[in-house]
């Protein structure tokens, strides 16, 4: 499926399910990488939790708290009741794997440069046939991607449109009527709008899939960041003439006129272009290249990360304008093709983005545009070994 066909046609609106090749994700996250966090990494507890019949294992019944020299609380595995609780049959969740594993943060930052909104992944393990999660649905929108192994899912539409995290309504119950089983098999793809009811049911053989939750602005979101925006209009500083009631009737008619023409398509642009510049960088420092006082190494054996996923370019009749970090850059027009390059992919080498853009820029601006780049925090530079 074509993702100009996904956005239109079921972001935000309806699940699908998309089969694929099984070997499709093996790389992604293979089995050892999952030992090799376990075993390398502090995991508190509830960014790693466990998961029985529905019910949150305790997590004191298998991690165990222990402090070092400096008094610091670590938390380590008790490996025998870990490794019993799995063999029962509950599921291990762990929060945020993307800030653990360079692949699926890379997956995640083509998905956000795509998308717009932040995405954060979790990880889910399991095996046997006890199910994990009761029947629930999510504040966001859910890409479960099997990796390895299958897993039954039952499907049902929403009780309440659009719910909301932080809302008026519990929305405790899933609509009356029957599921939709989906047995999500290695390769599969499975999409949930946010709301959409889901439980999972193991099949009796070693599970692992990946969520990958993304929270779209709203209209609740707009207003939120329209109340900041009139703090610039004395209109809106202004006292209630809460005690005139005669004045009070004009003026909350004259905050009314003044939020109207606020509004509109202009106003949704700039929150957006807002919203995106203030995201946070999804590529850190690559040592020890930041160290270099010339900003780039010699020659063109390198790539370059663009930091800034949904970085904002508003190429205009003279000049060129980039948003990210919470900053604005202008350049000259010629920049615009190397920049929307840039920040088109997370990653390029600068061979590459040399050649490709040589006829229209000598070697040297494009070193120097880089340079600039690199100094001023938007890209890293990575020496090949």
């Amino acid at each position: 499926m074509s993702g100009d066909r996904f956005l239109r046609e079921f972001y935000g609106q309806r699940y699908v399910h998309l089969p694929g090749n099984e070997a499709r994700f093996a790389d992604l996250f293979p089995w050892p990488s999952i030992n090799s966090i376990l075993r390398s990494h502090r995991l508190e507890h509830p960014r790693l939790r466990m998961i029985l019949n529905g019910t949150v294992v305790p997590f004191e019944d298998y991690i165990e708290l222990f402090q070092n020299r400096r008094k610091t609380t670590i938390p380590k595995l008790r490996m025998a009741s870990f490794n019993s609780f799995l063999r029962k049959g509950a599921t291990l969740v762990l929060d945020d794997v993307h800030e653990l594993h360079p692949p699926i943060s890379d997956l995640a930052y083509s998905l956000e440069r795509v998308l717009r909104e932040e995405v954060a992944v979790n990880a889910y393990v399991g095996r046997g046939v006890a199910r994990g999660f009761d029947v629930h649905w999510d504040p966001h929108e859910v890409f479960a991607v099997q990796v390895s192994g299958s897993k039954k899912w039952h499907v049902y539409p929403t009780s309440r449109r659009w719910p909301l995290y932080k809302d008026v309504d519990p929305n405790t119950e899933p609509p009356d009527v029957e599921p939709t089983v989906v047995n999500l098999t290695a390769g599969d793809v499975l999409y949930l709008p946010r709301g959409w009811w889901h439980g999972t049911v193991p099949t009796g053989e070693p599970s692992l899939h990946l969520t990958f939750g993304v929270t779209p602005a709203t209209g609740i979101d707009l207003l939120a960041w329209l109340v900041d925006e009139m703090r610039h209009r004395e209109e809106f500083r202004e006292d209630l003439p809460r005690f005139r009631p005669v004045e009070l009737e004009s003026h909350v008619a004259k905050l009314l006129r003044v939020f109207a023409d606020q509004t509109g398509r202009s106003t949704v642009e700039r929150f957006f272009t807002h919203r995106d510049t203030f995201a946070l960088a999804r590529v850190p420092s690559a040592m020890p290249g930041i160290y270099n006082s010339q900003a780039l190494p010699d020659g063109e054996d390198f790539d370059i990360d663009f930091c800034y996923p949904r970085a904002v370019l508003r190429v205009g009749a003279d000049a060129v304008e980039l948003f990210a970090d919470g900053r604005r850059w202008t350049f000259a027009l010629t920049a615009a093709p190397l920049l929307e390059q840039l920040t088109g992919h997370s990653r390029i080498s600068m061979r590459e983005l040399i050649t490709r853009h040589a006829d229209r820029l000598p070697a040297k601006t494009i070193r120097g545009l880089v340079s600039l780049l690199t100094v001023e925090g938007l890209v890293t530079i990575q020496v090949r070994p």
